[in-house]
């Protein structure tokens, strides 16, 4: 992890290089399972956070990775809570910078990796006009997203084709195990 100890990259502390305060304040999600959903994959409220965008060779679909932690045991709290959230969620309404939109989650069959780990497909329709009073072309965007907690981390894989490489999160978990104090 850049900036985890003395001589390594420094780390960017301030989100999208912008004093938070100068970004918009958007509605939350209409159903609150959803929210919970959401804002586990984003990391929000994480302690810690770390972020990736990985771009593959020979193709133009796009992957991220984000680890995130929380101090104090709440790693296996804030999966808990993901879980339930899981069940009940379904179709949800909310606010972004493309304007109105509208998003579902499927709950889908998670690989085995780290100490639990759950899937989900994730679709998301928005006005490519958000200025045209609704009345215009819509977008979906659907993506598939593996989160995996290991020990006090949960690394989330979020891929915009089908899921991410099975064989790449088992690795990557390996190294999370490996890189944690005991």
């Amino acid at each position: 992890m850049p900036g985890a100890r003395p001589g390594d990259i420094p780390v960017d502390e301030t989100p999208f290089g912008e004093d938070p305060s100068d970004l918009p304040s958007f509605r939350p999600e209409s159903d609150p399972d959803c929210r919970t959903v959401n804002r586990t994959n984003w990391g929000l409220d994480a302690t810690d956070i770390i972020h990736q965008t990985i771009n593959w060779k020979k193709s133009i679909h796009s992957s991220t990775i984000r680890l995130t932690s929380f101090d104090g045991g709440e790693t296996e709290r804030r999966f808990a809570r993901l879980k339930t959230a899981l069940r009940s969620c379904g179709t949800y309404r909310g606010e972004s910078w493309a304007g109105d939109y509208t998003g579902s989650i499927e709950s889908q069959k998670a690989p085995a990796a780290g100490d639990e780990a759950v899937q989900y497909k994730r679709s998301v329709t928005f006005p490519l006009n958000p200025d045209d009073g609704g009345t215009g072309e819509t977008m979906t965007t659907s993506s598939i997203v593996t989160i995996v907690r290991t020990g006090n981390v949960i690394a989330t894989y979020g891929h915009d084709k089908d899921a991410f490489p099975t064989a790449l999160i088992t690795l990557q978990t390996q190294r999370i195990r490996n890189a944690q104090r005991p």
